[in-house]
């Protein structure tokens, strides 16, 4: 085999191993959520599918989640809004079902490398619903 061969296979092999996580390259294992009440000022926890608390913050927030909780494990999560006089409100985060469509790519360049091992195992497969959310607050009643 020449040297011009090996380096067109070289490259070749390089483009197929690099291209072949698709969702991987193009979203990542993390997910930015934007969170915000009505009215502001509420505090925000969130737990994972395995109840550990990941995020504790103040609206409006962004927070970024993992995708993914394990190997074709899609992540799931429960977002607790509560602040003084109101009700607690519970807003889960979960998999849309759909699925992340650069995971797509992998069957486009015959990854399956991306669609097998790499994208599972970083959960970049997966899209987390909603992605937005603006929790309207419901006063307590008194008396």
């Amino acid at each position: 085999m020449t040297l011009k061969k090996l380096r067109w296979l070289g490259m070749s092999l390089s483009m197929i191993v690099g291209m072949s996580s698709c969702a991987s390259v193009m979203s990542g294992p993390n997910q930015k959520i934007t969170l915000d009440s009505t009215p502001q000022g509420a505090n925000v926890k969130i737990v994972n599918r395995d109840d550990e608390q990941v995020a504790n913050v103040t609206t409006p927030a962004t927070v970024s989640l993992r995708r993914g909780a394990g190997y074709f494990r899609a992540g799931r999560y429960v977002a607790t809004f509560e602040k003084e006089g109101y009700m607690t409100e519970k807003v889960p985060i979960v998999n849309d079902g759909v699925g992340n469509w650069w995971t797509m790519g992998n069957l486009l360049i015959g990854g399956l490398i991306g669609i097998l091992i790499i994208d599972p195992a970083t959960g970049a497969m997966y899209v987390l619903d909603p992605d937005e959310i603006n929790q309207k607050l419901t006063p307590v009643k008194k008396g």
